[in-house]
């Protein structure tokens, strides 16, 4: 119907045109045959991609530019020329051909399409006056492509960046197995800097993305509408950077990362370094290494430093002696403590012994993802040996606990404990009563009395205590726990500060870091040797032991780990000092700062805990990949069932390759967990996470697809992982309980929005809304400056010549949710929509604007430019015909072509008659 009317319309124009007056002219060569030639449309091509139809040469007419259009017959609606021909959809053409100069068409015209008559739609077609055609063929289905097309692009083995990192050291990034396509570049890009070189190093506080650059397979061609992700998961893609380049390559760019947290360690600091001895051996000078107390770096690979033979390069053994003759260098070895990270190496300053090591002189290596920090001292060669003492600075005694009701002062005192490379010991340690007299080992602390310790310290040999400067003396790291210390060369006298029993603080979480999966033929010890608490944390661990799966005893230091077979580490936590740990207020045990491998506590008396890691199967390559895991029995949350109720029907076929061993649900609306006696509530949107474990001899892989019920549709992949410890963490969607279903909306609408004007700041601009009846609100917003690829600072202003958009993050009220359907618009538009990222969910939108320029003031109206992209062809006089049809497109100013205030036909023939003679006088107002 809108194009029968839309045909009447332009008879009339053609009308009124007539009506004005005209000079006359010699008769024209009438045209009795009008074949129009037509680009036929290919599934994924875009409007863009096809020819405009066309006559042949001397056929005496022609289309103008935008004189002509698709139309999509399945869904009713224009295509514009970015839209694209989808299978299953039906178009037509339609186009109004012009005679050429000294031509006219005759009213009995032949009409056909690639010299077909049958392909027109003769009833909406025709010559309706000797100065113009209008032509619309049959609806047709596009065919199929001549290249295959790419509808899906992956990017895997990519990994976020981290401070400290080099560029180069993030992953092997690559497409999957069989995909069509390559990586022709990949990119760093700082935000501050720009293109990353790939030695260039990640800082805290500055934003990063990757960029990327596909090429497909010869015949091969990305798909317009193609789904772009990273490592499996759009949310990793700047869905606006994705762009099809005029070569066929595909270009786009990570999600920005901005470095925080990290605390960034400037300073290093490494003591006890002494000049090698001819016939020392190197386990002899390595043990007077330290590293000094409270630093935020440890030793790594289980030593600070190792020497090495400058001439020949080969490493000193711990039996290996020096020689005369011969030069050395130390390689020290340090690793940075969780949340810290080393300064790349040129702003790194290194302390040997307090005596500054020159950066021209020494080598300094930094890599991730650990945080490593290696280099080496100058060449020097060996002394003969000397009987001068080395003077001890600082003394530090650790793992001490203060006072616990119940215990004896023996039970608490086998806890205090030296550093490693401590070059002193103790030659009394000894706990005083209230009264101030020594406490015998069997005597037991009592709550609310007041105790302190009292030691005594004797260097070893060859070493002494500097009474020049006094040495700091500690008691767990921290001087504040020393009282008093009587200092001597060869001897220390200290007593703590008083520590009353009952009083100590309640220690809530244990950390314990630099946790390794066990490999096959690695030895218990070599494993545990990269495990330890924080330095500044109030407790320790006192023992730590592998245990295999069915034995009764622990693995000795050198039993080896076994293909197949499944392992779990037993922690000993003890508190230190003024601190406790009760069972009443059960500590959270985190491994490498998650729950990833914890797997349960057990309290023992009252003063240390003991937990233990998951059970963990030792893999080799020869174990057999699970291709699939299904989870069968899983239902829906339903309003008043309790959660052990609806996991009791949860499992796997018995004939599995792997088991269930745990589930938990999730309460999403209120983001939290829920017990086994929870019962489900009404409104509320929950998920369910369900832990699977391979049996022995087989292993999950990042290939193992993924079911419930059978289905993928249940899975939600997007938090779905893949366990260090080999489980595969598995969770269903968010959904609401059954019985209690939200109200759904199925239109949401964003109100005032404004574009921007150069020198305004995002502050100045008006804030979108949601209309006043909604039941959603707007969540989150920011301007994105598209040109810069960056958010636009509060107080950063808009720039002329610089592209804007706005991102719009939109929440449904309680008891709602949004349809998945559901129409969008900003200021009734959906023509202001750039992009929905991630599509309508029930609990969201996210959605970007259309970026735009933006300008100092309104540009001065071009009559006749109907689509406003500044200039006037026949794509105006088309946007404009479709808007007098009834079409809904947005049109400008310019559209009011002869500016008396309102658009109507007489706008139309005006701007065709402009389009003929280019009389810029037809434009406008009458002067």
């Amino acid at each position: 119907m809108k194009k029968l009317r839309f045909i009447c319309l332009i008879v009339l124009s053609a009308m009124l045109v007539g009506l004005i007056p005209a000079p006359v002219y010699a008769a024209n060569k009438k045209i009795t045959a009008i074949d129009v030639l037509v680009d036929m449309p290919v599934v994924g091509a875009k409007v863009s991609d096809l020819e405009a139809p066309h006559c042949a040469p001397g056929g005496g007419w022609h289309v103008d530019d935008g004189s002509w259009g698709w139309f999509n017959e399945t869904e009713s609606f224009y295509l514009d020329e970015d839209d694209v021909f989808a299978a299953g959809s039906m178009y037509s053409l339609f186009a109004w051909p012009d005679p050429d100069t000294g031509y006219e068409f005759s009213l009995d015209a032949t009409l056909s399409v690639n010299g077909s008559g049958a392909m027109i739609d003769h009833e909406n077609s025709g010559v309706h006056t000797e100065l113009s055609a209008s032509v619309c063929t049959l609806p047709v289905a596009p065919t199929e492509p001549s290249v295959t097309l790419i509808n899906e692009v992956d990017i895997i083995d990519f990994f976020e960046p981290k401070a400290g990192a080099q560029a180069n050291t993030l992953g092997s990034v690559s497409v999957p197995d069989g995909a069509h396509y390559e990586i022709a570049q990949y990119r760093w890009y700082d935000d501050n800097e720009g293109e990353m070189a790939w030695t260039d190093t990640f800082l805290n506080g500055h934003t990063y993305v990757a960029g990327f650059v596909l090429e497909p397979e010869e015949g091969c061609a990305f798909a317009p509408y193609a789904t772009v992700s990273i490592n499996g998961k759009t949310e990793l893609v700047e869905q606006g950077t994705v762009f099809h380049e005029e070569d066929g390559t595909l270009t786009f760019y990570s999600k920005y990362y901005t470095l925080n947290g990290n605390e960034f360690i400037n300073e290093v600091t490494v003591n006890g370094y002494q000049t090698p001895k001819v016939g020392q051996t190197g386990a002899e000078n390595r043990a007077t290494l330290y590293l000094p107390a409270g630093a935020n770096y440890q030793k790594a690979y289980d030593t600070i430093g190792v020497w090495q033979d400058a001439a020949t390069g080969e490493w000193v053994t711990e039996n290996d002696k020096f020689e005369a003759g011969k030069t050395y260098k130390l390689r020290i070895n340090l690793l940075a403590n969780e949340g810290c990270v080393f300064k790349s190496a040129s702003l790194i300053s290194v302390t040997l012994n307090g005596d500054p090591v020159s950066i021209d002189t020494a080598t300094l290596e930094t890599w991730s993802n650990d945080s490593h920090l290696s280099f080496y001292t100058e060449p020097v060669a060996p002394v003969e040996g000397s009987t001068e003492p080395v003077l001890i600075n600082e003394v530090n005694v650790i793992n001490v606990l203060g006072p616990l009701e119940g215990f004896t002062s023996g039970d608490v005192l086998i806890y205090a404990d030296l550093p490693a490379n401590a070059h002193y010991g103790f030659s009394d340690i000894r706990w005083l009563g209230p009264d101030g007299n020594e406490m015998a080992e069997d005597e037991e602390f009592e709550a609310g009395k007041t105790y302190r310790l009292a030691l005594d310290a004797t260097p070893d040999a060859g070493y002494l205590f500097n009474t020049d400067t006094l040495p700091t003396f500690m008691i767990n790291s921290s001087a504040e726990l020393v009282d008093s210390a009587i200092v001597y060369p060869d001897h220390i006298s200290a007593v703590s500060v008083g520590f009353t029993c009952g009083a100590e603080e309640h220690i809530t979480e244990v950390h314990v870091n630099g946790f390794v999966l066990p490999t096959p033929g690695q030895t218990a010890a070599e494993n545990l040797a990269f495990m330890s608490t924080p330095d500044d944390e109030p407790y320790f661990i006192e023992r730590m032991y592998w245990m295999k799966s069915g034995a009764s005893d622990s693995m000795k230091d050198d039993d080896v780990f076994e293909a197949g077979s499944t392992y779990y580490v037993v922690f000993y936590i003890v508190p230190t000092a003024g601190y406790c740990i009760v069972e009443d207020d059960t500590p959270v045990f985190l491994i490498d700062e998650s729950g990833k491998y914890a797997d349960s506590v057990v309290m023992v008396d009252n003063g240390y805990a003991v937990f233990f890691t998951d059970f963990i199967t030792v893999y080799s390559g020869e174990i057999t990949p699970v291709e699939e895991i299904n989870v069968t029995g899983f239902t829906k949350a339903k309003i008043g069932q309790s959660v052990s109720e609806n996991i009791a029907s949860i499992t796997v076929a018995a004939a599995a390759p792997y088991t269930v061993t745990g589930i938990y649900w999730y309460n999403d609306t209120m983001q939290d967990w829920v017990s086994s006696d929870y019962v489900f509530e009404e409104g509320n949107m929950y998920s369910c996470q369900i832990y699977v474990t391979p049996k022995d001899g087989y292993v999950f892989t990042s290939e193992t697809v993924l079911h419930i019920n059978g289905s993928s549709d249940l899975v939600d992949l997007s938090y779905c992982q893949l366990l260090a410890s080999g489980k595969y963490e598995i969770w269903s969607v968010s959904d609401y309980a059954e019985g209690g279903e939200p109200v759904e909306i199925s239109e949401i609408s964003v109100t005032g929005y404004v574009k921007p004007t150069v020198g305004m700041k995002p502050a100045d601009v008006p804030v979108p809304t949601a209309p006043t009846d909604a039941h959603y609100t707007i969540d989150h917003y920011y301007w994105y400056c598209d040109t810069d690829m960056k958010s636009v600072a509060a107080d950063e202003t808009f720039k002329e010549g610089k592209k804007y958009s706005l991102y719009i993050r939109i929440i449904p009220d309680d008891g709602y949710r949004f349809a998945v359907d559901a129409v969008v618009t900003v200021n009734g538009s959906t023509e202001l929509i750039d992009i929905i990222v991630g599509g309508v969910t029930g609990s969201m939108v996210r959605l970007w604007t259309v970026s735009d320029y933006a300008l100092e003031a309104a540009p001065p109206i071009m009559y006749g430019d109907v689509n406003g992209d500044g200039k006037i062809d026949g794509k105006d006089l088309i946007r404009l015909r479709k808007h007098l049809v009834g079409s809904e497109v947005d049109i400008f100013r310019g559209a009011d072509v002869n500016g008396d205030g309102t658009v109507n036909g007489k706008d139309l023939i005006r701007l065709r008659k402009y389009l003929l003679t280019e009389d810029a006088s037809i434009l406008g107002p009458e002067t």
